[in-house]
């Protein structure tokens, strides 16, 4: 079963790059909640 099968190789290539950056080390994401209540 794949998750996206509407994408193109190249599309999921560049998803797979992007996941890579993501986890290197030293990366990652930063979330933070600005809500006002």
């Amino acid at each position: 079963p794949h998750a996206f099968p509407f994408l193109t190789p190249e599309q999921k290539k560049e998803l797979s790059d992007i996941a890579h950056k993501i986890v290197a080390p030293g990366k990652g994401i930063l979330a933070a909640d600005e809500s006002t209540g």
